[in-house]
């Protein structure tokens, strides 16, 4: 399924200088220390003393939201799974919430110091890219480094290939809490980078704001990302396969398995907007379906189970994690109402024009 482009504004960066454009640190300009005053150095310093403790704490609120999704989700004792299907989920949950909150460090600091180029007048080739530098670099380190940590933890919990599913959340939990002391670990490797930036003081102010917004954002980043994970584990446990490419085809027209999202959907003439009529989830307290309510359905990322009723014919599809399709029944005048809409929308596949026209919906009827 194609992803929309554009979702978000992309603040307009600071044209970068020749040596900016490699994506390494600054090189060095002498030996001489930047020319700035004792004040300036000194708010330098308590910004990058500040960003230290921004990364711990914010990987520290990402573990708090692994914690409260665990109390949160159904207590049962399920049988244990395959370790290598938990370290999977365990990776892309962690990937996912921290590659998001890297993110926001990453715009926040491209538009803070987009602002400081206008209010100061200062001109854009004198604003260096050291912190986005030392920023991406904690940020790629941290995911690598989570994702091993993660797994390792899953492995710790095992008996033979099998772990409980409670490894799931402590695995995670066990990881971030790793984690924040590495991001902190590599954030003091890159400060000397930020310090002999000539635009230092400028460049650390930005990181800190920029890690005040991550820090407000890691909760419910984490959390999202970690839900849609849970119930990719509850849809293999359930139907077979892998989190990301469950054997939906088996079950398609049944929306009685836990993790999978069953939709209900009516479409009219081919060419015209269908709608949802119902939504069901089963595995999930209400209290997480209402969560998953506020959410637009490309935003969710988890086993689709479509019923298509169009124009009086049935069609039965599931889309996967992945975004893979898979058909289960589909009559032949069905398939010529995909094949119409798909060319009336300008796209090649029916099924997916179908789940593009519904992307922005949120499913406010969605039951359990």
């Amino acid at each position: 399924m194609k992803k929309d482009k554009g979702d978000e504004p992309t603040p307009v960066a600071p044209k970068p200088t020749d040596a900016d454009a490699a994506d390494g640190p600054p090189p060095a300009r002498g030996t001489a220390k930047p020319k700035r005053s004792a004040a300036e150095d000194a708010a330098m310093e308590a910004d990058i003393v500040k960003c230290r403790n921004r990364y711990l704490l914010t990987c520290m609120q990402q573990s708090v939201a692994i914690d409260e999704l665990k109390g949160d989700a159904e207590e049962k004792d399920p049988p244990p799974m395959w370790k290598s299907v938990l370290s999977a989920t365990i990776e892309i949950a962690l990937a996912g919430g921290l590659g998001a909150v890297g993110k926001i460090v990453e715009f926040g600091m491209t538009a803070k110091l987009a602002k400081t180029v206008v209010e100061g007048g200062k001109e854009v080739s004198k604003i260096s890219n050291a912190g986005r530098v030392v920023a991406k670099a904690v940020a790629t380190s941290s995911t690598d480094f989570a994702k091993k940590a993660g797994t390792a933890a899953v492995n710790a919990s095992a008996e033979g290939n099998k772990a409980s599913k409670k490894a799931f959340w402590n695995s995670q939990k066990s990881a971030l809490i790793d984690t924040a002391k590495h991001a902190q670990d590599k954030f003091i490797d890159g400060e000397a980078a930020i310090r002999a930036a000539d635009d230092g003081p400028a460049q650390a102010r930005a990181l800190r704001e920029s890690l005040d917004d991550a820090y407000a954002e890691a909760k419910p980043v984490q959390r999202q990302k970690t839900l849609d994970e849970w119930c990719n584990v509850l849809a293999a446990a359930d139907m077979g396969g892998s989190p990301q490419s469950p054997v939906v085809e088996n079950h398609m027209g049944d929306s009685s398995n836990e993790g999978v999202l069953g939709i209900n959907v009516k479409a009219g003439a081919p060419g015209s907007k269908p709608w949802i009529t119902s939504a069901e989830i089963e595995g999930l307290k209400k209290g997480l379906r209402d969560e998953l309510k506020q959410r637009p359905l490309k935003d969710m990322h988890i086993t689709k189970n479509f019923s298509a009723d169009l124009n009086g014919d049935t069609s039965n599809f599931g889309v996967t994690p992945k975004g893979d399709y898979r058909w289960k029944s589909i009559s032949a005048a069905a398939g010529e109402w995909l094949k119409k809409h798909a060319k009336l929308r300008g796209v090649y596949d029916g099924q997916e024009a179908l789940v593009d026209d519904l992307k922005d919906e949120k499913l406010t009827m969605l039951e359990g």
